[in-house]
């Protein structure tokens, strides 16, 4: 049996902590529409997370949004596990505290292959995509870096 637009969104939805009830309500609006938008066309959601394999392991931090990719996943969603090589390779600076550090490239393929290991403990490995970031960032040359920096002020 199929689950309705409704229930899909309110089980999407849960286990997920917002702030505030617009913020709930206008996230909850887009989710439907996309499902709408997707059943219309006839086509799953495509749905992705990124982890930096910044060690070799996972850790319990890694499986609140595993978690929610196999809700999707479950639902008949298409789900891609990004693995952030290209930025552990850099030194990821989202922290607001300190850059994490900048790996050798050994080491971010070894952290990479266990980490896909890890995922499919919980993502099915035949309904998922893994993909690389170095996939695309890898191709931005310092003209195009230089393009997209001039866009925001420091």
């Amino acid at each position: 049996m199929e689950m309705t637009l409704e229930k899909q969104v309110q089980f999407l939805m849960q286990g997920t902590e917002y702030g505030d009830e617009r913020l709930k309500a206008a996230m909850a609006e887009e989710l439907r529409e996309r499902l709408i938008e997707a059943r219309r066309e006839g086509r799953p959601l495509k749905v992705y997370a990124g982890f930096d394999p910044t060690s070799s392991d996972l850790h319990i931090g890694h499986t609140v949004p595993m978690r929610k990719l196999k809700t999707f996943q479950d639902l008949g969603h298409d789900v891609t596990f990004v693995v952030g090589d290209f930025t552990t390779l850099v030194g990821d600076p989202s922290d607001t505290n300190k850059l994490r550090p900048a790996l050798a490239p050994e080491e971010v393929r070894h952290n990479a292959r266990t980490y896909a290991e890890q995922a499919f403990q919980i993502l099915d490995p035949a309904r998922t995509h893994v993909r690389f970031n170095s996939e695309w960032l890898s191709e931005i040359t310092f003209l195009d870096f230089m393009r997209m920096a001039r866009q925001f002020t420091l």
